[in-house]
């Protein structure tokens, strides 16, 4: 039990590192007006993903279903000031390290 939760830990902080490396270079490279690496903007992040794994690592599929809606639920406003790509790309990023969290640690449990 210790050694699953140790390992769950390792690879989510490993992770949350390069999350954070890549959207720093996407908002960098990107040159997305009002795109800016927050601390704000990376503990949301950090929160989507740990949602993502920890509901993966538990048999709750279906959570993909609930996080796909929340997010379109809340991109509804119209004085958002970042581009409807920078969003995608920035959920699909989430998305597919949210699975990929899940994908190591399945293999390794």
């Amino acid at each position: 039990m210790k050694a699953s939760v140790l390992t769950f830990i390792i690879i989510f902080v490993a992770g949350e590192v390069i999350a954070t490396a890549i959207y720093f270079l996407v908002g960098v490279l990107g040159k997305e007006k009002g795109a800016k690496l927050s601390g704000l903007g990376i503990l949301k992040g950090g929160l989507e993903r740990i949602f993502l794994f920890l509901s993966l690592t538990n048999g709750f599929p279906q959570s993909l279903i609930v996080f796909g809606t929340l997010k379109i639920a809340t991109r509804f406003k119209k004085e958002s000031k970042i581009s409807n790509d920078y969003f995608l790309i920035g959920n699909l990023i989430s998305l597919m390290l949210g699975i990929s969290y899940y994908m190591i640690w399945n293999n390794y449990n």
